[in-house]
């Protein structure tokens, strides 16, 4: 009688060991986890703001508002640029007096690309318990 062993994880079958590709990726660790938009990375935007969602197999959904596609380090805050994280705990929210930094490093207009990160922490229903939420993106924009 023989046995198998199945080796691989799921996330690992699905995305091949990395986190999406190039022009198609969001990953970010979430109160210290690892975390990979696994499913599905959508990034619709007008060239001028956008917004990007990834959604893991292995759970989670992480939503960024980028309201100004500008080079350099903007503020987010309950309002501007906003970020949202969803597990099965609840949805994580910037809290009202919260603020965090997003960097655009890159963003080429003529074919959508952009690229940048977030720091930020976010708390449970915007008041419960907190995750720091650190993360970055290499998406293709889509017209709105």
């Amino acid at each position: 009688m023989a046995a198998c062993v199945k080796e691989d994880t799921v996330a690992d079958l699905v995305s091949n060991g990395s986190c999406g590709t190039d022009g198609a990726r969001m990953e970010a660790t979430v109160g210290g986890a690892d975390w990979c938009a696994s499913g599905t990375v959508v990034a619709n935007g007008s060239g001028t703001s956008a917004i990007i969602t990834g959604i893991s197999l292995t759970g989670g959904t992480l939503v960024l508002e980028v309201d100004s596609i500008g080079l350099g380090d903007q503020v987010i805050t309950e309002a501007d640029n906003g970020v949202l994280f969803t597990s099965i705990e609840g949805s994580y929210t910037v809290p009202q007096n919260g603020h965090g930094t997003l960097t655009i490093s890159s963003f080429d207009p003529t074919n959508g690309r952009l690229k940048g990160s977030l720091d930020i922490g976010l708390r449970l229903n915007g008041e419960g318990l907190a995750k720091q939420v650190l993360g970055s993106f290499d998406v293709t924009l889509t017209g709105e």
